[in-house]
């Protein structure tokens, strides 16, 4: 199981939706933003699961924009229903693309 990049409600219920793989998507966006460092650093497994389940999230990744930050935060709330939908998500990343002036194809070959 890969316990650092798996919901709460996983973890203490064995419950998956596309609202727990949203969760999961808030640490794959910490670890872009990280480039690449291993969530929950100094964490053993057993140590994140207990972490996560009391509500404890990492902090941001260093130098990571705040729009991302904000993301990063709505897809880890404890509450799965106060998360975004994967819908919410893209638009929130599309919106962002937007504000910074990022070339609408900045990453086509």
């Amino acid at each position: 199981v890969p316990y650092k990049w798996t919901s709460p409600e996983t973890l203490e219920y064995g419950k998956y939706t596309s609202k727990s793989d949203v969760y999961s998507f808030g640490i794959v966006l910490w670890e872009i933003f990280s480039f690449g460092k291993l969530p929950y650093p100094g964490l053993t497994n057993h140590e994140t699961v207990t972490q996560i389940i009391k509500g404890f999230r990492m902090e941001f990744p260093e130098n990571s924009p705040i729009k991302i930050n904000k993301l990063m935060k709505k897809c880890w709330d404890l509450n799965p229903e106060e998360r975004l939908s994967f819908k919410e998500i893209n638009d929130e990343l599309n919106s962002i693309q937007i504000e910074e002036g990022f070339p609408e194809h900045a990453y086509d070959p």
